[in-house]
């Protein structure tokens, strides 16, 4: 805090200096709060530089041999960061760029004041572009001649002449990056960094030894790198009282992965140290295989650390303890580079040092300000030191351009390799083959670790890790695969649609998704969110998990699956909401809509004989938690859950499911219990179809809805096939039809075996005319079906790919239905079963729609209503050629031959 009122007093002074505004004062800040109060005093341009030695010393102390790479790249007389703008490159795509300059890494593309470590291959670079380069400082001299000289020359050859694969073929191009996936090992698709909600770091032990009050700096830094169940072991001389006024109850609440103890003690007494180390592995005897660190700190006693960690390595090998890392602060950089030639399991790092070097680098070009915040912070992209195992196969022979190559497949950086113990940063000749060992490393710019931490789950698991996260962080089946329809994020209904009838498209009894997140609170909603709730509980205690591991594991998996860097993209419009929010409420919703579904399964499962019970109120003290009043209000949670704006993605239920599912569940199908809640809320005649339809084809349960009802192909051979010719005109009303010889008559569905066994299912939209009957099934004519058929038209015109089915069966059904004559036709024919209260004389569809629902060009009624017209002007053409005597002869063949007939029955009686 004296650093920052410091820093700002000197701020202060230097305003009244003339021309002050137009020269870049670098200033060292503690914190992200006291830079933007600095960047705040007008009159000057402040570019503070956080001190985050803090968090340059967590993610060294996790990396062994990182401090040298950032040594390396803040010396002056080798390879560091560099910022360059050229005219030749604007225009050009990145991936060109990229491969035209052989004697530097191309890190990203510097633009608006922001730093891009992994821009699109296909980027077009604008003038105010800038690259970001690793290369020596003497470069800049000899740049302008990288790009006047041809990229066909000789350092261009080969894999820097790659843009000459889009001249060859790009099947030439695809078989050159085929070749290469098939050489490295797939990061998974998620880009997350670490310290995101959503992903989950790797679970650790830390000792560390020694105190000072800005290592709550250092454990917040552990928690943005550590997964749930961490653990860091504070031990020092300082009272625990001192400790706990700085690491407060408050503090450890806000601490996700990781849990803080202490122990008091001196860490330079031997038997003090040894006691520490062997309770601290002691107490967890069940975390054996979980990987243990001792971090030694120092406030002004460095010199007294030091042996400090000598005093560590020494307990641990007597008592055979692995250790992960054995690190220490130090100050004097030279004694510890000479401790480390001595013992090199041991690491000391000079955090400050490599702190001031960063400052100094600023203050010659201060746009590296935000590249180095950028590597510097756990959310960022940072350096990572990795198995070359992960970008080649062994016994390959490779070059260091070809290395790089595949490391962008997997969206990172080469700036480098380790080979011998010998690291070489932006190496000279790149085309050079080199034959690496498997020890040997490549060392990459990267936004989280990926492969250390998934190998280090997999390993707790294989060893029987039985900690409460084991089952979720690491999922017990393979990733759930994605709608394969997802082409776009659940929309919203057209303003002018929604105008024309706005109650139609808006939730009365629960609320789902972001759309109408503001008003969950009100009181038409409370109960349901008060049930979701519930839900949650009921779905964790069923499958014996809890809270905390299952939000991780929720937000992991949905965030692999999905493959996008936010839970705003499942929503095609923008959402008021955080990522965290957005990932809370997919959670609550889909564990509502997953436990209503498992009550319905037609196998009638575990979940549907609880919930059996619980509705005959055999389990009163749950059943009173639910507060259920009006049974009926089950059917206004069916129908506000296939709004069209009223959804979740399918996926996120399909995830909680694979979580939350039990050993009663494997025969679970989720759409055959949706299908089964369909039929039993949704309005008569809405009865969905059976055929199959896989999980992973379902958006959301609007979609699942309009893909049970639409047409069964199977009713009709040439149903679904367009006509020869579109009907000349539409079809007639139902009066007129019948007048003219055409029966309007009711579909009927038998549910009676033998019967039913030899009818195939339909739907009402399965129209169909046969031997002069228009066969159609029934409909119920309610609120409730109108409101569905509107959100089902909406869902037509909303969802490129969709057929038009619904608002073509609306628009027959309309022309069908044209007056009161025929309203009543369709009644006394059960085909309308009209429910409305009072009943109204007009029932058109296309006004209770409120919705222009005219046929498409592409009608599944059109052959249909063809066939119609086609029999009536056969009927009328019989009609014509039929004469008065040819009636009456008939009449009277038929009236000889029934003589004749019952005649001889008499003979042969009698």
């Amino acid at each position: 805090m004296n650093v920052d009122t410091d820093a700002f007093l000197s701020l202060l002074a230097l305003q009244s200096l003339p021309q002050i505004a137009s020269i870049p004062t670098i200033v060292e800040a503690s914190n992200s709060t006291t830079c933007d109060l600095l960047k705040s005093i007008t009159g000057l341009n402040v570019q503070p530089v956080e001190m985050a030695a803090s968090k340059l010393f967590v993610q060294c102390s996790r990396q062994k041999g990182l401090i040298k790479i950032y040594r390396h790249l803040l010396n002056y007389h080798k390879n560091v960061f560099n910022l360059f703008s050229f005219r030749e490159v604007v225009g050009m795509k990145y991936v060109d760029v990229r491969r035209r300059i052989p004697d530097a890494v191309v890190c990203g593309i510097f633009r608006s004041g922001m730093m891009h470590f992994h821009p699109c291959e296909d980027e077009v670079l604008t003038e105010t572009d800038k690259l970001l380069l690793i290369a020596p400082v003497s470069w800049r001299r000899r740049a302008q001649s990288t790009f006047s000289n041809s990229p066909n020359g000789a350092q261009n050859s080969s894999h820097y002449s790659e843009s000459t694969e889009g001249q060859r073929s790009s099947s030439m191009a695809l078989e050159v990056n085929e070749t290469r996936l098939n050489s490295i090992r797939k990061r998974p698709s998620k880009t997350l960094s670490k310290s995101n909600d959503y992903t989950l770091g790797p679970r650790e032990h830390v000792l560390i030894v020694g105190w000072r009050p800005k290592v709550t700096d250092m454990i917040r830094e552990y928690d943005n790198y550590l997964g749930p169940g961490s653990v860091l072991e504070i031990l020092s001389e300082t009272p625990i009282k001192e400790r706990s006024s700085i690491v407060n109850p408050l503090m450890q609440k806000q601490l996700k992965n990781i849990k803080v103890n202490h122990q008091v003690g001196c860490p330079m007494n031997y038997d003090t140290l040894k006691e520490a180390i062997i309770k601290f592995k002691k107490s967890r005897k069940h975390d054996q295989n979980v990987p243990f660190s001792v971090v030694v700190i120092s406030d002004k006693d460095w010199l007294g650390g030091a042996y400090t960690l000598l005093l560590a390595e020494n307990i641990c090998q007597k008592h055979d303890i692995k250790v992960e890392h054995l690190v220490s602060e130090i100050v004097d950089t030279g004694l510890g580079k000479q401790m480390s030639r001595i013992k090199p399991s041991l690491s000391f790092i000079g955090a400050e040092e490599v702190m001031s070097l960063v400052t100094a680098q600023v203050a010659g070009s201060s746009e590296l300000n935000e590249v180095w915040k950028d590597i510097l912070n756990a959310e960022g992209d940072e350096i990572y030191i990795k198995e070359i195992g992960f970008y080649m196969k062994e016994g390959e022979k490779i070059s260091f351009s070809e290395l790089a190559e595949r490391a962008i497949l997997r969206r990172e950086v080469a700036v480098g390799y380790v080979k011998g113990k010998k690291q070489y940063i932006n190496p000279t000749n790149k085309l050079e083959l080199l034959s690496f060992e498997m020890t040997d490393q490549l060392i990459v710019i990267s936004e989280f670790e990926g492969q250390n931490t998934r190998m280090r789950k997999m390993t707790a698991s294989a060893n029987g890790d039985t900690d409460e996260t084991s089952g979720l962080t690491t999922p017990r089946s393979c990733e759930v695969p994605l709608c394969s329809s997802y082409e776009n994020g659940i929309t919203r209904i057209p303003e002018e649609t929604r105008l024309r009838d706005p109650e139609a498209y808006h939730p009365k009894a629960v609320c789902i998704g972001p759309y109408f997140h503001s008003g969950r609170n009100s009181p038409s909603f409370r109960r349901m969110e008060q049930h979701k709730h519930w839900c949650v509980n009921r779905l964790l205690e069923r499958s014996n998990h809890s809270l905390e591991p299952l939000v991780q594991a929720f937000l992991l998996r949905l965030s692999k699956t999905i493959k996008t860097k936010s839970f705003q993209q499942l929503y095609a419009e923008p959402v008021d909401m955080t990522e965290e929010g957005i990932g809370m409420m997919l959670l609550f919703d889909g564990c509502f809509i997953l436990h209503f579904l498992l009550r319905h399964d037609p196998n009638k499962g575990a979940e549907h004989e609880y919930w059996t019970k619980l509705d005959a109120g055999l389990l009163d003290h749950e059943y009173e938690t639910l507060q259920w009043e009006r049974p009926w209000e089950w059917s206004l949670v069916a129908i506000d859950m296939l709004l069209l704006e009223n959804q979740i993605p399918f996926v996120a239920v399909r995830i909680l499911f694979d979580i939350l599912k039990t050993e009663h569940d494997k025969a679970v199908d989720l759409t055959a219990c949706a299908r089964n809640m369909f039929n039993k809320y949704l309005p008569a005649g809405m009865r969905t179809s059976t055929r199959p339809i896989r999980c992973q084809d379902v958006r959301c349960l609007l979609q699942l809805l309009y893909r049970s009802l639409l047409p069964n192909p199977k009713l009709h051979s040439d149903l679904m096939k367009p006509p020869p010719k579109p009907p000349r005109t539409g079809i007639d009303p139902a009066k007129k039809l019948d007048t003219d010889g055409v029966r309007i008559t009711r579909r009927q569905q038998w549910y009676w075996w033998p019967l039913s066994h030899f009818q195939e299912p339909f739907t009402f939209l399965d129209i169909v005319f046969s031997h002069g009957k228009v066969q159609i099934p029934q409909l119920e004519v309610s609120d409730a079906s109108i409101q569905l058929l509107q959100n089902l038209i909406a869902f037509e015109k909303c969802y490129q790919g969709t057929t038009s089915h619904v608002a073509n069966y609306a628009a027959f059904m309309d022309a069908l239905n044209s007056d009161h004559h025929d309203t009543e036709l369709l009644r006394k024919r059960s085909i309308f079963d009209v429910q409305f209260t009072p009943a109204q004389p007009e029932l058109s569809l296309r006004r209770r729609c409120k919705q222009d629902v005219d046929p498409s060009s592409e009608n599944y009624l059109s052959r249909m209503m063809v066939d119609v017209v086609l029999y009536k002007e056969a009927r009328a053409s019989r009609k014509k050629t039929q004469t008065p005597m040819s009636d009456t002869a008939f009449f009277a063949v038929l009236a000889v031959t029934a003589y004749v007939l019952l005649a001889f029955c008499w003979y042969i009686v009698s």
